[in-house]
């Protein structure tokens, strides 16, 4: 795999932890976790089998290269993750409303603008997040109807796949970035 891809990628996760550890206000840990081209329907699949219910945020980062960007994160701690970003004490949010739709499309924000700064002030690719789509089902759902946008008839989809974690109550999270059309070889040509 390009080794400029996979610093563009590591970067990227880098400066968006540290926004997101600036935003709760605890630590946050993003880790990378692959980096490569994946069958659809495998991936799906795995995907459907974790099976809890979770929000998120899908974000179109387009420009030179278009990218698809989807972050989500368990239903059950939306919440909790609400009340720290309004600095209340945790357990004061109880319903999913519109501050946690909120919490959640801005979390989504922070982490797609963080991945674009990278590649706009360090490689000069310029691109721009468009407004947050909120999205609220099951895990498979949301990243089925994500990736049949994004990959259209093909059944080979690059994915950069990302974990992470709001150490302090240990919250789960996922972030994935999918190249959109042929985005994949303008990257390996650009890097």
């Amino acid at each position: 795999m390009n080794r400029a891809v996979e610093l563009i990628t590591r970067l990227s996760i880098d400066r968006a932890s540290q926004v997101l550890s600036k935003m709760v206000r605890a630590g946050a840990k993003i880790v990378w976790e692959e980096m490569n081209e994946m069958d659809v329907a495998q991936l799906t699949e795995r995907v459907s089998s974790e099976g809890d219910a979770v929000m998120g945020a899908l974000i179109d980062l387009a420009g030179d290269i278009d990218l698809k960007f989807l972050c989500f994160l368990p239903e059950r701690h939306a919440c909790t993750v609400t009340d720290m970003i309004l600095q209340k004490e945790i357990g004061t949010t109880r319903e999913i409303n519109e501050l946690v739709r909120g919490a959640v499309q801005e979390i989504g924000n922070i982490l797609a603008s963080a991945v674009c700064n990278v590649f706009v002030s360090d490689f000069q690719i310029h691109m721009r997040p468009s407004p947050p789509m909120f999205v609220h089902d099951f895990q498979g759902s949301i990243f089925e109807e994500y990736l049949i946008r994004g990959v259209g008839d093909r059944n080979e989809i690059y994915v950069i796949e990302t974990k992470f974690w709001i150490v302090r109550l240990d919250i789960p999270c996922s972030m994935y970035l999918v190249p959109a059309g042929g985005a994949k070889e303008m990257l390996m040509r650009i890097c």
